[in-house]
């Protein structure tokens, strides 16, 4: 076996090492759905998606909030909030 062979056996091998343990980790640092709080808000006037997340943020980023309640309700413009409109707000535990 060359030099060059020898070479690329080993970069192949350390890349496959990398890919397992990358997908080891991502599959370790999953949030469990039992690690979150639920809450359903109902929209008043006045109210922005902002505001709204700000109540139940605690600890938690309150852009981490914003993306995971524009995900779960289906929301694609955060301006377009009505009143009487039910979000639910999920919130990691611990951070309220």
């Amino acid at each position: 076996m060359t030099l060059k062979n020898k070479a690329t056996l080993l970069a192949a091998l350390i890349g496959a090492g990398l890919i397992v343990l990358g997908t080891a980790w991502k599959e370790r640092t999953k949030v469990d759905p039992t690690d979150y709080l639920t809450f359903e808000h109902v929209v008043h006037t006045g109210d922005s998606l902002w505001s709204l997340c700000e109540r139940y943020s605690g600890y938690e980023d309150l852009q981490t909030i914003i993306e995971r309640v524009r995900e779960d309700n289906g929301i694609c413009n955060p301006g377009s909030l009505q009143p009487g409109q039910k979000i639910k707000v999920r919130v990691r535990k611990g951070n309220r």
